[in-house]
């Protein structure tokens, strides 16, 4: 079975029926050169079990099945699913006044066809319903399919096939991006994304669906997800230049300006993607199973969180300060000196680092870095630099991933560790 579920439409007809679209050569016809399926069905206890195997995308109810059961309440009570959104068209038998044809609508009926209309001009109108329906369920910015549609393949997903894999994609430092260069370009990041997302699967059997704004879902089965896997991230790497401007993009970072008046060196966007495929478990909707991919990233990332920190500070007292309150917040924090720096490191493996570089000054700090090229876990440490000498770019561009002025509360610098943890 694949992955885009076929589009059906029910006609709602007694087999004495005169108007039976199944019976119609020419509809029949139409159907099946546009990828479409009709199903006949007279018994509104089969109906339920009709909504719930097929979905169908268009049910057209003859009038004189009307008074049989088959009125707005009694059909609209017979779908469960969300996000299967059915139009429900009455076909008259017989030609019938304005009046009671407004009166089929009022009740909840999507539309309402004369008995006069020939099998051709019906399919017209159904098909002119799904190229609506196909449009409309796009995301407005990005074209892709958005929300309902994609939760839609989801559900398809999850009670019809049985090899699949879901990647749930979504850029990180995005609100970062978004302070300074702004809403337009956060769009036009978007757009650009989504382009490449499609152009990606094009030609494949993947899915690709936009839940809105930077969240986007591909779908498919585990072995196109992994063909295609390794060019996600290199593929997204090649519109950083075409959204950053050339300085930006040269130091592959932004300098942040957060509260309490901090400097912070922030990454360039990246795609933050977590995967959840059919061998997983038992995932009870499609709310279920995003919900479980966005566990994924959190625990990822709370198991990558190293919530050690080495602390240089000349003041004694206020480093045995730093080292008790962070401790209470659940860091391991130890003081040490520039002089025993590289051995407490490699002893340590610490995530975070603060220097208190008010004494040392921007000379200092800088030997200090160049010291720091020594030790093999740079790559993987958090330079916070505490210091009341202006010119918060000098020590960002020396190498600390954060600036904090002092004086400063304790409970700033606890907020910038926990942005990591």
């Amino acid at each position: 079975m694949g992955l885009i579920p076929k589009k059906y439409i029910v006609h709602i007809a007694s087999e004495k029926s005169k108007l039976r679209l199944q019976n119609q050569d020419n509809f029949i016809e139409k159907c099946n050169a546009n990828g479409i399926y009709l199903l006949e069905c007279n018994n509104i206890e089969d109906l339920k079990y009709i909504l719930y195997d097929y979905k169908p995308e268009i049910l057209i109810v003859n009038e004189d099945m009307y008074n049989q059961g088959f009125d707005y309440e009694s059909i609209s009570g017979k779908q469960k699913s969300k996000y299967n959104i059915y139009k429900l068209i009455l076909l008259g038998t017989k030609k019938k006044d304005k009046t009671k044809a407004f009166s089929y609508i009022e009740e909840g009926f999507d539309d309402f066809l004369d008995a006069d209309l020939s099998a051709e001009e019906i399919f017209v109108k159904c098909f002119a319903y799904l190229r609506r329906k196909n449009i409309l369920e796009k995301n407005q910015l990005t074209k892709l399919p958005g929300i309902n549609r994609t939760y839609e393949i989801i559900e398809h997903c999850l009670n019809d096939i049985k090899d699949w894999q879901l990647l749930h994609l979504t850029i990180d430092n995005l609100n970062q991006y978004n302070y300074m260069y702004g809403v337009k370009n956060v769009d036009n990041l978007i757009k650009q994304s989504a382009s490449m997302l499609a152009e990606l699967v094009k030609d494949t059997d993947l899915f690709i669906g936009h839940l809105g704004k930077d969240n986007f879902i591909l779908l498919g089965s585990i072995q196109d997800i992994n063909d295609i896997f390794e060019e996600l991230e290199s593929k997204f790497s090649a519109i950083l230049e075409k959204v950053y401007n050339k300085k930006d993009f040269e130091n592959q970072y932004i300098i942040y300006s957060a509260p309490h008046k901090v400097r912070r060196k922030e990454k360039l966007v990246t795609l933050n993607i977590s995967s959840c495929t059919s061998f997983d478990r038992k995932f009870l909707s499609g709310s279920d199973l995003i919900e479980q991919a966005l566990l994924n990233k959190f625990n990822k990332r709370k198991h990558l969180s190293n919530k050690k920190v080495v602390i240089i500070e000349e003041d004694k007292d206020f480093a045995e300060l730093l080292v008790d309150r962070l401790e209470l917040d659940s860091f391991e924090a130890s003081h040490t000196t520039p002089k025993d720096l590289l051995k407490d490191l490699d002893s340590v493996k610490p995530g975070f680092l603060v220097i208190e570089a008010a004494k040392m000054g921007l000379p200092g700090f800088e030997e200090l870095c160049k010291k720091l090229t020594e030790y093999e876990g740079i790559a993987d440490l958090n330079i916070i630099v505490a210091s009341n000498l202006p010119g918060y770019r000098n020590f960002l561009e020396a190498g600390a991933n954060t600036y904090i002025p002092k004086p400063y509360e304790l409970d700033t610098l606890l907020e910038e560790l926990k942005l990591y943890c």
